[in-house]
C-alpha cells in the first residue's frame, strides 16, 4: 500500500499522506488529504517530508478504504477522489 500518492485535478494536486508515526511505531492508519494549487507544484521536486507544509487539509480517509487498481496501483477509485476534489467537501470519508 503506498503511503503517499498524488492525484491531479484541474485546479491543482491532491496529496494523500500516511506518514510514519513514531508514537505508533507504524504508519498512520489514515491518509490526510491535502490540496496544493498548481502554483505550488514545484514542491514535488523538493523534500517530500515537507510537501504538505502549509497546504489546505481537505480531510482524512482510512488507508484501508482507498481502493487502488490491482495491477500497478496507478489508479484510485473515483469515489475517493471526488470526496476531496472541492474545498466545500472537506470531510472524513469511510
Amino acid at each position: 500500500m503506498p503511503r503517499i500518492f498524488i492525484v491531479t485535478l484541474p485546479d491543482g494536486l491532491l496529496v494523500f499522506d500516511s506518514p510514519f508515526r513514531d508514537a505508533l511505531d507504524d504508519y498512520d492508519p489514515e491518509y490526510s488529504v491535502y490540496h496544493l494549487p498548481w502554483t505550488e507544484a514545484k514542491r514535488l521536486h523538493g523534500r517530500w517530508d515537507s510537501l504538505v507544509e502549509g497546504a489546505e487539509l481537505r480531510g482524512r480517509i482510512p488507508v484501508k478504504d482507498v481502493e487502488f487498481d490491482e495491477t500497478r496501483r496507478r489508479l484510485v477509485a473515483t469515489r475517493v477522489i471526488d470526496s476531496f476534489a472541492t474545498p466545500s467537501q472537506r470531510t472524513d470519508v469511510s
